[in-house]
């Protein structure tokens, strides 16, 4: 069951990885056929970046829980 439930984890990852790189691509195409400015283009480039690394982050903790290691919460412990 495991197995199952990491394969659909990495098609989730590759769906959220190709979704992001088509609409960038769609976005830079008609952005350019429109003559949106570049402030508004910089704002998709931003949203695509936060989408790849929002996959990188998803594979990161897939890989982490086959090792049986939990990844990092974010939080720290007060000092």
């Amino acid at each position: 069951m495991q197995g199952e439930t990491r394969r659909k984890q990495g098609r989730r990852i590759a769906v959220i990885i190709a979704a992001t790189g088509l609409s960038w691509i769609l976005v830079q195409i008609v952005g350019a056929a429109l003559g949106v400015s570049q402030k508004v283009m910089v704002l998709f480039d931003m949203l695509a970046g936060v989408g790849f690394v929002m996959a990188l982050w998803l594979s990161y903790q897939m890989r982490a829980s086959k090792k049986g290691h939990a990844p990092p919460s974010g939080r720290t412990t007060g000092r």
